[in-house]
């Protein structure tokens, strides 16, 4: 480990994405710095659930950071009889704190070469013949240099904006609970249509569950309030004493493309959240991969890491805009989701199944959608570009 200020390039952000990148990166030999403004462990706002298709992308078993494994998923419509429940020989969702995820991540990364510097707010950014500097605060480690840095810091972070990239992508209000009162066992529920343009979720997990809802739209001034009362619509009501986090999920990607000046952006500072579901670890694994290659061969023969950055996100890119469509159609019309769930349900449920174990894709369920089902869904079909088009 070098004691150098001076890196090829430096990771912003100790999350699945910014972690995932600074794992590649030093595996390929580059000197990597990963920095980040908490010191780890530390909370994050998270359900916590890695799926069958965020997997792939991670470096690490979950053995030991498992905390219970949900082969059962119960689907609701809230205020209505619907309910579904879909069984599978294999986990659908694995249980995570995302604090011990993220530090676990942290740690294989280090343990490839990278330098883990924790406690490092950035402050500046300064481009200067070739370098990107990175500054921190004063007691905070000073500044660092390096050829490329990767934001990975979140849809909030400074590093993307400090570049001189568009805005922050448009956010999504959802609350949290940690509870230790509640179940924990069962299998994963999600109830839809509360609030009515969101869900609330129960995951299970050894010592109590994750609680929390969410809404497909900006949150008004009363957000928090309609929020905890969708967890109560929804049967999911948590002692007085459980700990609620409130926080944002980015809902598009970010404007203005993922590469400025040799800094590039990864996970939920690109906006890369599964807009269906609202599932980000994927996206920020898969984007920190992607990143990482670019940058390593960027080092290694001079590639343009610009390009092959946007030509490895266009699969993630393709599969966020079929979702894009699919949540307008789920979440913006109630009687278009009442009646599909209602006559399709458990075929729409193994379907997702199969897309978030990594078995399948969006553009592939929609592929093999029965012509009956993409009738009651009003759906879009993929044209030969992947992208969706208008419904006639």
């Amino acid at each position: 480990m070098t004691a150098s200020r001076s890196f090829d390039a430096i990771v912003v952000g100790a999350g699945p994405a910014g972690s995932v990148c600074a794992y590649h990166l030093a595996r390929s030999g580059a000197r990597v710095a990963l920095v980040d403004r908490e010191m780890l462990p530390r909370h994050k706002t998270c359900g916590g659930g890695v799926v069958g298709r965020a997997l792939a992308h991670l470096p690490i078993d979950l053995e030991g950071l498992c905390r219970g494994e949900s082969r059962e998923v119960e689907l609701e419509l809230g205020d209505s009889e619907i309910r579904v429940r879909v069984r599978s020989a294999e986990p659908i969702i694995r249980m995570t704190l995302r604090s011990e995820l993220d530090a676990a991540l942290a740690d294989a990364a280090r343990r490839q070469g990278a330098l883990l510097r924790e406690g490092f707010r950035v402050r500046g950014l300064r481009r200067e013949r070739g370098w990107i500097e990175l500054a921190a605060g004063v007691g905070e480690g000073g500044a660092l240099r390096a050829r490329f840095a990767v934001a990975a810091d979140g849809a909030a972070g400074a590093t993307a904006r400090l570049a001189g990239f568009g805005p922050a992508p448009a956010a999504l209000p959802a609350l949290e609970v940690t509870s230790a009162s509640a179940r924990g066992d069962g299998p994963a529920r999600f109830v839809m249509g509360v609030p009515g343009d969101g869900y609330a979720w129960e995951f299970p997990k050894r010592g109590g569950a994750s609680l929390g809802a969410l809404a497909t739209r900006r949150a008004g001034p009363s957000g928090r309030q309609a929020l905890e009362g969708a967890l109560r619509r929804a049967s999911l009501e948590a002692a007085e004493g459980d700990p609620r986090h409130g926080f944002a999920i980015p809902a598009a990607p970010r404007p203005g493309g993922c590469v400025r000046q040799g800094v590039l952006v990864a996970g939920d500072a690109a906006g890369l959240v599964d807009p269906l579901i609202l599932e980000g670890i994927s996206g920020a694994a898969w984007s920190g991969a992607l990143a990482a290659r670019a940058v390593a061969a960027s080092l290694a023969r001079g590639a343009d890491a610009a390009r092959l950055y946007a030509r490895g996100l266009r699969p993630l890119r393709r599969e966020l805009r079929v979702a894009r469509a699919l949540a307008h159609l789920l979440y913006g019309h109630p009687e278009l989701r009442r009646r599909a769930l209602g006559r399709f349900g458990p075929a729409l449920c193994e379907a997702m199944v199969a897309v978030i174990a990594g078995r399948s894709t969006y553009l592939e369920l929609l592929a093999r959608a029965p012509r009956t089902l993409l009738r009651a869904l009003g759906s879009p079909s993929p044209d030969s570009s992947g992208a969706p088009q208008p419904a006639g």
